[in-house]
């Protein structure tokens, strides 16, 4: 059986951390738009989303780290990093 731990358990933690920084959510498949209303179970993206996390849209994972990255080293804030993500999405 593998180490798993159930979004019922992680829930909370990931909501208050979303609450006091920014974590973007990205797909691992290296290409595509993060979806955002496949389904809405728990630990979807629909889900994570819901809990504040932020859609990294377009943008693979390296690509989200290397922005969110970026806009934090340049002192950018909650809103500003949401932003520049929706802005990413958009192009």
């Amino acid at each position: 059986m593998a180490n798993t731990v159930s979004v019922f358990t992680l829930g909370g933690t990931i909501s208050a951390l979303a609450a006091r920084i920014p974590v973007v959510l990205a797909s691992r498949t290296g290409a595509g738009p993060l979806l955002a209303e496949t389904y809405k179970g728990p630990g979807s993206e629909y889900d994570m989303l819901g809990r504040g996390l932020l859609s990294a849209g377009g943008l693979d994972a390296p690509k989200a780290r290397l922005l969110l990255h970026a806009l934090l080293a340049d002192g950018a804030d909650r809103t500003q990093v949401a932003d520049a993500f929706r802005e990413s999405t958009v192009r």
